[in-house]
């Protein structure tokens, strides 16, 4: 639910009852992540390992820390671990992971790169991605919703302001633009709601033709986006009551921008962007939920990039929508300047204190959590290249959008 605090509070008291439990520590520690209290998630990823010297979620996360040094100990334990026959797979797959970070931590790059291939290449198998799939799912899109479709739809002219929706592929930078913007005291920060996603789902039952999205929406009155919006705009008042913006993160909204333009035409739209090699190189180090199945394999990952990016191409030429592009790259180079063009964009009043977001005291469950609780640095500019001679297939996945993104464009 995203209340960090009140679940400190209760792992607090399971632990008081139960001090050898496992479970309790674990979850406090997670939720310590969560809140930026990474030392006291340390704290209790070690007192689980005293008692349990092989758990192998405990010591994955201690080992993706970023505070603080890992005793040679863990890491010791975590590569046996990980070697043995007899470990499980899921274990393993953590236990991957966990070293390739240490080892990129410190420089050993091809031994970073060897255990994240082995945990990626063992879900990719697990759970395949079909690009073949996603490809068409992005070809209806562009097939269906046209410049001519939003001459003619209905939109809600009339509509709230109030959403800023936060899009673009996950580690763009999302999280970041949040964080920025939830500094400000006229934003809430909404997270990565699913209220939009639901909205797709319930075209079908309000279109006239009663057609899936998106061909539903070519028969969907201004009555129905009525009714979807105001649903949307329920959610966002029970995140807050003071009539703030209220940012919606959820970087896969890019595939609605079209409803975005229907139902709120008058909303914020920030498009966060950023290299294509740095972005998937990011994406294959982190470890997502399982809806992020096209994370785990190189090529079914470049594949991923290149149809996103055609789609957003596609948005540019056809949205009657303005949306303000935020590059990763620039944030970081000229800070003051592009946090200024971001918050001018979004109609609110310069703040310094969006200048100091790390200090912004709010629960981040996404993976970005201990990135947003630091000032800007550049050390994620360009570390692709640290891996260019294991690239190759995502160097070809990307195709196009690798080379426009070079030249510029797109």
């Amino acid at each position: 639910m995203g209340l960090v605090t009140e679940s400190i509070e209760i792992f607090h008291e399971a632990i008081r009852l139960d001090p050898l439990g496992r479970a309790a520590r674990l979850g406090m520690a997670e939720a310590c992540e969560a809140a930026g209290k990474f030392k006291q998630a340390r704290w209790q990823y070690v007192a689980v390992l005293r008692r349990d010297p092989e758990n192998a979620l405990a010591l994955s996360k201690l080992l993706q820390l970023r505070d603080g040094t890992i005793d040679a100990g863990w890491v010791d334990r975590a590569q046996k671990l990980a070697d043995r026959s007899d470990t499980a797979a899921d274990a393993k797959t953590r236990l991957n992971i966990g070293l390739a970070y240490h080892f990129d931590r410190i420089g050993s790059y091809d031994s970073a790169f060897r255990q994240l291939k082995l945990a990626r290449d063992r879900q990719a198998q697990l759970r395949p991605f079909s690009s073949e799939g996603y490809s068409a799912a992005v070809d209806t899109l562009v097939k269906v919703l046209t410049k001519d479709f939003f001459g003619s739809a209905p939109r809600l002219d009339a509509s709230s302001g109030r959403p800023i929706f936060i899009v673009g592929m996950p580690r763009s930078g999302t999280t970041l633009a949040e964080q920025v913007l939830a500094t400000h005291p006229r934003v809430a920060a909404g997270g990565e709601l699913a209220a939009l996603p639901t909205a797709s789902y319930r075209v079908q039952e309000l279109s006239g033709e009663h057609l899936a999205y998106p061909y539903g929406l070519m028969s969907t009155s201004a009555a129905s986006l009525e009714k979807l919006a105001g649903a949307y705009l329920d959610q966002l008042q029970k995140i807050d009551t003071e009539d703030r913006k209220v940012t919606d993160k959820l970087p896969f909204n890019f595939m609605h921008l079209g409803m975005i333009a229907l139902m709120f035409p008058n909303a914020k739209v920030v498009h966060c962007r950023r290299s294509p090699m740095d972005n998937c190189m990011s994406c294959y180090f982190t470890s997502f939920a399982e809806e992020v199945q096209f994370a785990n394999d190189l090529g079914t990952l470049g594949r991923y990039y290149a149809d996103y990016h055609r789609l957003m191409r596609h948005w540019q030429d056809v949205l009657p929508l303005e949306v303000f592009t935020l590059k990763y790259e620039d944030l970081v180079a000229s800070t003051e300047a592009t946090t200024r063009d971001l918050l001018a964009y979004c109609g609110l009043e310069w703040e310094p204190a969006c200048l100091k977001f790390y200090d912004t005291a709010r629960g981040i469950r996404t993976p970005s959590r201990w990135q947003v609780r630091q000032p800007i640095y550049r050390n994620s500019v360009a570390r692709w290249r640290n891996y260019e001679a294991h690239l190759a297939p995502l160097k070809r996945a990307l195709g196009g959008a690798l080379s426009e993104s070079v030249s510029g464009r797109g």
